[in-house]
């Protein structure tokens, strides 16, 4: 496993994100692994979130780092991934949304745990597990 480092103000401890990990294995009904292989997640996936598109797709991971998705805005710079020890970094360029007093285009960095699965998909999560990604690959 990897040294304890918090991904957001949900992650308190050590201890803590491994009661959540526990969690997420029962939720995927199946083990998780100890190491992520950041090769393997290239390809297009499909997830657990229901992001109300007509692609076959939700994700279509690069192996330069690149990433796009159906509902992914296009910007100045390209949406980026990558895997750093059991941390998925999601870094993506948002256009202004007025309606939420965001008035200039911005740079997003999302960070999650994550955990290949022994059957083959892929899970990220918050630091509380209240936000839990199942991707199942579609397209190697």
């Amino acid at each position: 496993m990897y040294d304890f480092r918090p991904i957001d103000h949900k992650d308190s401890d050590a201890e803590y994100a491994a009661l959540v990990r526990g969690d997420v294995a029962k939720k995927a009904g199946c083990d998780l692994l100890d190491t992520v292989d950041s090769a393997a997640l290239v390809g297009r996936w499909r997830s657990s979130l229901d992001y109300r598109h007509t692609e076959l797709f939700d994700y279509d991971f690069r192996a330069d780092g690149t990433y796009s998705m159906p509902t992914s805005f296009s910007g100045p710079t390209p949406n980026t991934w990558r895997i750093d020890g059991d941390h998925f970094i999601d870094h993506s360029w948002c256009p202004p949304a007025p309606e939420y007093d965001i008035h200039e285009p911005m740079d997003n960095i999302e960070t999650y745990r994550c955990a290949q699965l022994t059957d083959g998909r892929f899970a990220y999560w918050n630091g509380d597990g209240s936000l839990l990604v199942f991707l199942t690959q579609i397209i190697g």
